[in-house]
């Protein structure tokens, strides 16, 4: 059987977009940004502090998510689905998320943006292609 923590791994090298869902006064709200994982599985992204999102994560901090790579119609569903906390980047750790974007995109940011972390407390595998019997796969700490 294949190792969840691995699968998960692989997928999270191999993709660049997360939807994220925040939740605020005027509801639940999503949105789709460019992200990139530490090697403790927390999801960093860039976005303005104005953005709908961010204002809704500074209140309330609790998200859930979802990264699906594309599929093309008749192939085997795989994906992540997580939920845990986001907050602003503190200022100490900014230098290196900035190094982990700035790997994996080219550049380190933009000047009106800040970066942002989820901090899974949940993330679960669906993966029909390594699970065709029991495709949702919970990542055990």
């Amino acid at each position: 059987m294949a190792d969840v923590a691995t699968l998960v791994d692989e997928y999270l090298a191999d993709t660049i977009l997360m939807q994220l869902a925040t939740t605020g006064g005027d509801g639940p709200w999503a949105c789709t940004v460019h992200y990139v994982p530490d090697a403790d599985r927390n999801f960093y992204w860039l976005s303005r502090e104005d953005r709908r999102h961010s204002q809704e994560l500074a209140k309330d901090p609790r998200v859930a998510g979802v990264i699906v790579k594309p599929h093309e119609v008749g192939e085997k569903p795989r994906g992540i689905q997580f939920e845990g906390t986001a907050e602003r980047v503190a200022d100490d750790d900014v230098e290196r998320v900035q190094g982990l974007y700035k790997d994996r995109y080219g550049r380190d940011g933009f000047p009106d943006h800040v970066f942002y972390v989820v901090k899974p407390s949940r993330i679960v595998l669906f993966d029909t292609v390594n699970f065709p019997d029991d495709p949702q796969q919970e990542l055990k700490p």
